[in-house]
């Protein structure tokens, strides 16, 4: 039997592809993501977005690729997180959550994480982020802490009731642990 052998060169797709069909697929691999993605300048404007990003924010992508913070958040959110941004711009990766009035889509909670960019030699371009909507998550714990306190204020009006307080003496006390 004859065995035919050709050469076969290796070349990653990604140095061989154009650079259009190289950011397409970044772009796919990003918007599969559940959390939102965000690249940002040193002059707060937005380089790259993905969709769960968009989602957050209420806005389309469109809206988002080019403009600056203030445009997409609104100047409130932005002046609430101003103090973070700062941080990431002088080089610290920082963590933070926050309740932001976002323009395009209400208030949120959401969860950040903000990674510095430097550039070849070295000095901070602006910053990676991921941001997750921990809105629904902050709702079930205010709502198990006001249980938590409801049971509490029932457990010791339970206790009030077996005194020999009058009626007044007893409904001073209970108005006294309601106010707390």
């Amino acid at each position: 039997p004859q065995i035919l052998m050709s050469e076969i060169s290796y070349r990653p797709q990604d140095e061989s592809a154009p650079q259009s069909a190289r950011e397409t697929a970044l772009q796919r691999f990003l918007d599969t993501a559940a959390t939102g993605l965000v690249r940002i300048t040193q002059d707060l404007r937005y380089r790259s977005a993905n969709a769960a990003y968009a989602r957050l924010v209420g806005l389309p992508i469109e809206r988002i690729i080019g403009r600056t913070m203030d445009e997409v958040v609104g100047e409130h959110a932005l002046a609430a997180i101003r103090p973070y941004l700062d941080r990431a711009l002088a080089g610290e990766h920082i963590e933070y959550e926050v309740e932001l009035p976002l323009v395009g889509s209400g208030p949120r909670w959401i969860h950040v994480i903000c990674t510095p960019e430097a550039d070849a030699s070295g000095d901070i371009v602006g910053w990676v982020s991921s941001v997750t909507d921990v809105t629904e998550r902050k709702r079930v714990e205010n709502a198990l802490r006001e249980s938590e306190r409801l049971q509490r204020l029932l457990a010791q009006v339970g206790e009030l009731a077996t005194t020999d307080a009058g009626t007044e003496e007893l409904t001073a006390a209970i108005a006294e642990r309601v106010a707390r």
